[in-house]
Protein backbone atom coordinates (compact mmCIF):
# COMPACT_ATOMS: atom_id res chain seq x y z
CA UNK A 1 0.00 0.00 0.00
CA UNK A 2 1.38 3.09 -0.76
CA UNK A 3 2.59 6.01 1.52
CA UNK A 4 0.67 8.62 2.50
CA UNK A 5 1.54 12.35 2.33
CA UNK A 6 1.74 12.83 5.73
CA UNK A 7 3.71 9.57 6.13
CA UNK A 8 6.39 10.37 2.91
CA UNK A 9 7.06 13.74 4.83
CA UNK A 10 7.72 12.01 8.18
CA UNK A 11 10.02 10.22 6.23
CA UNK A 12 11.48 12.52 4.39
CA UNK A 13 12.69 14.37 7.60
CA UNK A 14 14.76 11.40 8.64
CA UNK A 15 16.98 11.39 6.06
CA UNK A 16 20.16 12.34 6.58
CA UNK A 17 21.87 12.08 2.89
CA UNK A 18 20.15 14.67 0.42
CA UNK A 19 21.24 13.65 -3.17
CA UNK A 20 19.19 16.83 -4.86
CA UNK A 21 17.57 20.27 -3.63
CA UNK A 22 18.47 21.35 -0.25
CA UNK A 23 18.02 19.98 3.55
CA UNK A 24 15.06 20.54 5.21
CA UNK A 25 15.33 22.74 8.13
CA UNK A 26 13.63 23.98 11.18
CA UNK A 27 11.26 26.37 10.61
CA UNK A 28 12.61 30.03 11.01
CA UNK A 29 16.18 29.02 10.97
CA UNK A 30 17.04 30.78 7.60
CA UNK A 31 14.66 33.79 8.52
CA UNK A 32 16.80 34.12 11.76
CA UNK A 33 20.19 33.67 9.96
CA UNK A 34 19.05 36.53 7.59
CA UNK A 35 17.88 38.60 10.53
CA UNK A 36 21.76 38.14 11.92
CA UNK A 37 22.78 38.74 8.79
CA UNK A 38 21.19 42.36 8.33
CA UNK A 39 21.36 43.39 11.59
CA UNK A 40 25.58 42.84 11.18
CA UNK A 41 25.28 44.62 7.95
CA UNK A 42 23.22 47.35 8.81
CA UNK A 43 20.42 47.04 5.99
CA UNK A 44 17.58 49.29 6.44
CA UNK A 45 14.08 48.51 4.78
CA UNK A 46 13.29 48.96 1.18
CA UNK A 47 10.21 50.06 -0.32
CA UNK A 48 8.44 49.45 -3.32
CA UNK A 49 12.12 47.96 -3.95
CA UNK A 50 13.56 51.08 -4.37
CA UNK A 51 16.86 51.47 -1.87
CA UNK A 52 20.18 50.19 -1.42
CA UNK A 53 20.28 46.69 -0.91
CA UNK A 54 18.11 45.34 -3.57
CA UNK A 55 19.97 48.04 -6.02
CA UNK A 56 23.21 46.70 -5.35
CA UNK A 57 21.71 43.43 -5.59
CA UNK A 58 20.55 44.00 -8.68
CA UNK A 59 23.71 45.53 -10.07
CA UNK A 60 26.50 42.35 -8.72
CA UNK A 61 24.10 39.91 -10.39
CA UNK A 62 23.59 41.93 -13.74
CA UNK A 63 27.65 42.53 -13.64
CA UNK A 64 28.37 38.31 -13.05
CA UNK A 65 25.64 37.91 -15.92
CA UNK A 66 27.10 40.14 -18.57
CA UNK A 67 23.66 42.29 -18.75
CA UNK A 68 23.25 46.05 -18.72
CA UNK A 69 20.57 45.76 -16.37
CA UNK A 70 18.69 43.78 -14.00
CA UNK A 71 15.72 43.49 -11.92
CA UNK A 72 14.96 41.76 -8.62
CA UNK A 73 11.54 39.97 -9.00
CA UNK A 74 9.62 37.51 -5.76
CA UNK A 75 9.51 34.24 -8.30
CA UNK A 76 10.58 33.15 -11.84
CA UNK A 77 6.49 32.69 -12.89
CA UNK A 78 6.38 36.39 -13.02
CA UNK A 79 10.08 36.75 -14.43
CA UNK A 80 9.21 35.17 -17.51
CA UNK A 81 5.48 35.96 -18.40
CA UNK A 82 6.71 39.42 -17.79
CA UNK A 83 9.86 39.08 -20.65
CA UNK A 84 7.84 36.93 -22.90
CA UNK A 85 5.24 39.50 -23.12
CA UNK A 86 7.37 42.26 -23.21
CA UNK A 87 8.86 41.11 -26.46
CA UNK A 88 5.36 40.09 -28.05
CA UNK A 89 4.44 43.54 -27.50
CA UNK A 90 7.75 44.95 -29.16
CA UNK A 91 7.23 42.59 -32.20
CA UNK A 92 3.14 43.47 -32.66
CA UNK A 93 2.29 39.76 -32.76
CA UNK A 94 1.52 37.79 -29.70
CA UNK A 95 3.00 33.92 -30.65
CA UNK A 96 6.29 32.63 -28.51
CA UNK A 97 8.42 28.99 -28.93
CA UNK A 98 9.44 27.04 -26.29
CA UNK A 99 10.17 23.41 -26.05
CA UNK A 100 7.23 20.94 -25.54
CA UNK A 101 8.48 20.20 -21.75
CA UNK A 102 9.05 24.21 -21.29
CA UNK A 103 8.15 24.98 -17.43
CA UNK A 104 5.59 27.27 -18.58
CA UNK A 105 3.87 24.69 -20.58
CA UNK A 106 3.94 21.80 -17.83
CA UNK A 107 3.87 23.53 -14.72
CA UNK A 108 2.17 26.98 -14.67
CA UNK A 109 -1.41 25.78 -16.48
CA UNK A 110 -0.03 27.78 -19.68
CA UNK A 111 -0.70 31.15 -17.60
CA UNK A 112 1.52 32.41 -20.69
CA UNK A 113 -2.15 32.09 -22.76
CA UNK A 114 -4.45 32.43 -19.76
CA UNK A 115 -3.63 35.74 -18.42
CA UNK A 116 -1.67 37.08 -21.07
CA UNK A 117 -3.17 35.70 -23.99
CA UNK A 118 0.05 34.77 -25.46
CA UNK A 119 -0.18 31.64 -28.82
CA UNK A 120 2.83 28.97 -28.43
CA UNK A 121 3.98 27.10 -30.60
CA UNK A 122 6.29 23.80 -29.12
CA UNK A 123 9.39 23.29 -30.86
CA UNK A 124 11.02 20.29 -31.90
CA UNK A 125 10.81 16.87 -30.30
CA UNK A 126 10.43 16.19 -26.74
CA UNK A 127 13.56 13.96 -26.24
CA UNK A 128 16.42 16.08 -26.76
CA UNK A 129 16.81 20.21 -26.39
CA UNK A 130 15.91 22.53 -28.72
CA UNK A 131 18.14 23.05 -32.14
CA UNK A 132 18.97 25.64 -34.40
CA UNK A 133 17.26 23.23 -37.24
CA UNK A 134 13.64 23.05 -35.17
CA UNK A 135 13.59 26.76 -36.11
CA UNK A 136 14.54 26.44 -39.26
CA UNK A 137 11.50 24.18 -39.83
CA UNK A 138 9.28 26.87 -38.18
CA UNK A 139 7.40 27.84 -40.96
CA UNK A 140 6.04 30.77 -38.24
CA UNK A 141 7.97 33.67 -36.60
CA UNK A 142 7.45 33.65 -33.32
CA UNK A 143 8.10 37.38 -31.46
CA UNK A 144 10.35 35.42 -28.73
CA UNK A 145 11.72 31.57 -28.13
CA UNK A 146 12.37 30.61 -24.69
CA UNK A 147 15.42 28.12 -23.88
CA UNK A 148 15.91 26.36 -20.82
CA UNK A 149 19.62 25.49 -19.96
CA UNK A 150 19.11 22.72 -18.62
CA UNK A 151 15.82 20.53 -19.96
CA UNK A 152 14.84 19.65 -16.45
CA UNK A 153 11.81 16.90 -17.62
CA UNK A 154 14.66 15.25 -20.01
CA UNK A 155 17.49 14.69 -17.69
CA UNK A 156 18.77 18.06 -17.85
CA UNK A 157 19.98 17.79 -21.22
CA UNK A 158 21.88 20.49 -22.74
CA UNK A 159 22.89 21.58 -26.09
CA UNK A 160 26.50 21.89 -27.29
CA UNK A 161 27.98 25.01 -27.13
CA UNK A 162 28.51 25.27 -31.16
CA UNK A 163 24.37 24.05 -30.92
CA UNK A 164 23.78 26.93 -28.44
CA UNK A 165 25.66 29.77 -30.66
CA UNK A 166 23.78 28.60 -33.82
CA UNK A 167 20.46 28.72 -32.29
CA UNK A 168 21.00 32.11 -30.99
CA UNK A 169 22.82 33.21 -34.61
CA UNK A 170 19.74 32.18 -36.10
CA UNK A 171 17.11 33.69 -34.23
CA UNK A 172 18.85 36.74 -34.75
CA UNK A 173 18.35 36.49 -38.29
CA UNK A 174 14.98 35.45 -37.99
CA UNK A 175 14.64 38.64 -35.68
CA UNK A 176 13.45 36.23 -33.19
CA UNK A 177 14.21 37.39 -29.60
CA UNK A 178 16.08 34.51 -27.29
CA UNK A 179 14.84 34.46 -23.72
CA UNK A 180 16.83 31.99 -21.78
CA UNK A 181 14.70 30.12 -18.32
CA UNK A 182 18.44 30.08 -16.53
CA UNK A 183 16.36 28.92 -13.26
CA UNK A 184 19.38 26.05 -12.81
CA UNK A 185 21.48 28.20 -14.78
CA UNK A 186 24.22 27.94 -12.12
CA UNK A 187 24.03 24.53 -12.09
CA UNK A 188 24.58 24.48 -16.27
CA UNK A 189 27.36 26.34 -16.02
CA UNK A 190 30.20 23.69 -14.93
CA UNK A 191 29.10 22.16 -18.92
CA UNK A 192 30.09 25.14 -21.08
CA UNK A 193 33.43 25.60 -19.19
CA UNK A 194 35.60 27.31 -19.99
CA UNK A 195 33.01 29.40 -20.91
CA UNK A 196 31.81 32.22 -18.35
CA UNK A 197 28.18 32.77 -17.01
CA UNK A 198 28.26 35.74 -19.06
CA UNK A 199 29.49 34.19 -22.31
CA UNK A 200 26.30 32.18 -22.07
CA UNK A 201 23.97 35.10 -21.63
CA UNK A 202 25.33 37.26 -24.05
CA UNK A 203 23.83 34.83 -26.48
CA UNK A 204 20.36 35.38 -25.38
CA UNK A 205 18.40 39.02 -25.08
CA UNK A 206 16.79 38.53 -21.63
CA UNK A 207 18.01 35.72 -18.93
CA UNK A 208 15.46 34.62 -15.93
CA UNK A 209 17.78 32.99 -12.76
CA UNK A 210 16.30 31.40 -9.94
CA UNK A 211 17.63 32.19 -6.24
CA UNK A 212 15.81 29.16 -4.41
CA UNK A 213 16.98 26.17 -6.21
CA UNK A 214 20.37 25.59 -6.59
CA UNK A 215 21.54 28.59 -4.54
CA UNK A 216 18.99 27.93 -1.70
CA UNK A 217 17.62 30.96 -1.21
CA UNK A 218 14.03 31.63 0.52
CA UNK A 219 12.31 32.26 -2.72
CA UNK A 220 13.26 35.23 -5.27
CA UNK A 221 14.15 35.61 -8.74
CA UNK A 222 16.11 37.93 -11.25
CA UNK A 223 14.99 39.41 -14.49
CA UNK A 224 17.98 40.72 -16.93
CA UNK A 225 18.58 42.67 -20.52
CA UNK A 226 19.03 45.92 -21.92
CA UNK A 227 18.30 48.66 -20.05
CA UNK A 228 15.12 50.00 -21.60
CA UNK A 229 13.38 46.40 -21.23
CA UNK A 230 14.12 46.12 -17.38
CA UNK A 231 12.63 49.72 -16.82
CA UNK A 232 9.85 48.88 -19.06
CA UNK A 233 9.49 45.76 -16.86
CA UNK A 234 8.85 47.92 -13.83
CA UNK A 235 5.19 49.64 -15.70
CA UNK A 236 1.95 48.60 -15.83
CA UNK A 237 0.53 45.98 -17.51
CA UNK A 238 3.81 44.27 -16.24
CA UNK A 239 4.09 43.73 -12.24
CA UNK A 240 7.32 43.24 -10.62
CA UNK A 241 9.04 43.38 -7.31
CA UNK A 242 8.58 47.42 -7.31
CA UNK A 243 4.47 46.15 -6.71
CA UNK A 244 5.50 44.26 -3.81
CA UNK A 245 6.69 46.85 -0.76
CA UNK A 246 7.93 43.63 0.96
CA UNK A 247 9.64 42.24 -1.55
CA UNK A 248 12.92 43.31 0.39
CA UNK A 249 12.79 40.56 2.64
CA UNK A 250 12.84 38.26 -0.40
CA UNK A 251 15.95 40.14 -1.63
CA UNK A 252 17.65 39.85 2.38
CA UNK A 253 17.40 35.90 1.65
CA UNK A 254 18.52 35.44 -1.94
CA UNK A 255 21.69 38.04 -1.36
CA UNK A 256 22.33 35.94 2.27
CA UNK A 257 22.34 32.77 0.61
CA UNK A 258 24.37 34.08 -2.79
CA UNK A 259 26.92 35.16 -0.09
CA UNK A 260 26.54 31.48 1.35
CA UNK A 261 26.95 29.89 -1.97
CA UNK A 262 29.66 32.37 -3.23
CA UNK A 263 31.51 30.37 -0.60
CA UNK A 264 30.93 27.04 -1.60
CA UNK A 265 33.20 24.95 -3.88
CA UNK A 266 30.63 25.49 -6.86
CA UNK A 267 31.12 29.50 -6.54
CA UNK A 268 35.13 28.77 -6.25
CA UNK A 269 35.09 26.97 -9.36
CA UNK A 270 33.12 29.24 -11.29
CA UNK A 271 35.78 32.31 -9.96
CA UNK A 272 39.33 29.76 -11.07
CA UNK A 273 37.41 29.24 -14.56
CA UNK A 274 36.59 32.82 -14.83
CA UNK A 275 40.33 33.80 -14.42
Amino acid sequence: MPLSPRELEALRHRCTLHVSGHAPEIPGAELARIAEWCRAHGWHADRYGDGELIESFEAKIAALLGKPAAAFMVSGTMAQLIALRMWCERAGHFCVAMHPTAHLELHEERAYARLHRLDSILLGPRDRPTLARDLAACHERPAALLIELPAREIGGRLPGWDELEALAALARERGVKLHLDGARLWEAHAFYAPKTLADICALFDSVYVSFYKGIGALAGAMLLGPQDFIAESHRPPCVSTRSSPRCRRTAHGGLHSGKRWRRSKAWSSTRNRRR
